[in-house]
């Protein structure tokens, strides 16, 4: 028993210190409004996927946190994640393919 709580302990001790260098990191963050622009880390965007629309904010950490704003679902994504690294550089209008083969749509990037 012993052993296993100190495995456990020091695991969520190692959790605890990267969710502080997160959380750090996300308060030196300072997005940029990507109206018009190509997507990069601080933009927000409207896709389709399968006649669904879904908004991701692209950050450099917190990947799968979801937020509510305003009553709209909002998924963090980062850019090392699929769908992160299919947007990258994608602008409004643009299709993009996830590597499953699934195939979506930019509609709006902010």
């Amino acid at each position: 028993g012993g052993l296993e709580a100190s495995y456990l302990a020091r695991g969520y001790a190692r959790q605890f210190a990267e969710m502080v260098n997160q959380l750090d990191e996300l308060r030196r963050f300072d997005p940029e409004g990507f109206t018009g622009q190509s997507i990069g880390i601080g933009a927000m965007v409207d896709c389709e996927l399968d006649e669904y629309v879904s908004t991701f904010y692209l950050l450099p950490c917190c990947g799968g946190m979801e937020l509510e704003i305003d009553g709209r679902e909002i998924t963090i994504i980062t850019p090392q994640s699929p769908i992160g690294r299919a947007l990258m550089r994608k602008i409004g209008g643009e299709n993009y393919t996830l590597p499953n083969g699934r195939m979506g749509k930019v509609i709006k990037v902010l």
